[in-house]
């Protein structure tokens, strides 16, 4: 039996050894294999979003509590009972009694009396009063009767006209130019004594 060219080899067999029962299976072995069909690869499926894990919360265990250890009291023995003896208290020793003291009341020396001088002593020599302009054209004349307080060095103290002239411009010259003039102190015993004297101020014009 001859077979078309293929890819397999040819085999001739006797037809006179062979059975037909083994006819088919030649026939079977003669045909050319089956091409495998290959499918065609599967489509990639689409990617499925992956959400993120959650992080789980980590529980943190509580440490257990600590017992409480046992406090052992410290057994305190009854004592017996002790009175307490109370201190006798001296009575506090009684203020003596002060006797007031009497001030010592210094004799204060009497205030010097002042000494009525009838005749001044003067430390320098007077200068003699103003003649005031208003009262030489007017043509006023007088006598001012002026008293002067001295203390005990010689200092005035005060001045007064105990007589006036009736002009007061003449008694005004008088004051001021008994003001200007110079005691001595009046003495007693050596030591200066306050004292008053009373001088006469003539105020006269010249005569033609």
């Amino acid at each position: 039996m001859v077979w078309p060219n293929t890819e397999q080899p040819t085999v001739e067999q006797p037809v006179a050894a062979m059975s037909l029962a083994a006819l088919p299976r030649l026939v079977a072995a003669a045909q050319p294999p089956t091409p495998e069909v290959t499918p065609p690869p599967p489509e990639p499926a689409p990617p499925v979003p992956i959400a993120p894990a959650k992080p789980k919360p980590v529980v943190v265990a509580k440490p257990a509590p600590a017992k409480p250890k046992p406090v052992h009291k410290p057994v305190v023995s009854a004592k017996p009972a002790v009175e307490p003896v109370q201190p006798q208290l001296e009575p506090p020793p009684q203020p003596i009694a002060q006797q007031p003291v009497k001030p010592v009341q210094v004799a204060k020396p009497a205030p010097m009396q002042e000494v009525l001088v009838s005749k001044p002593r003067f430390a320098a020599p007077p200068q003699a009063p103003e003649y005031p302009m208003q009262a030489r054209r007017r043509k006023q004349e007088g006598v001012v009767l002026v008293e002067v307080r001295l203390d005990a060095r010689g200092s005035q103290r005060a001045r007064a006209v105990l007589k006036s002239s009736g002009f007061p411009a003449l008694d005004e010259a008088a004051l001021d130019a008994v003001a200007r003039w110079q005691f001595l102190p009046e003495q007693n015993n050596g030591l200066g004594v306050p004292s008053r004297v009373q001088i006469p101020v003539r105020f006269a014009l010249a005569r033609r």
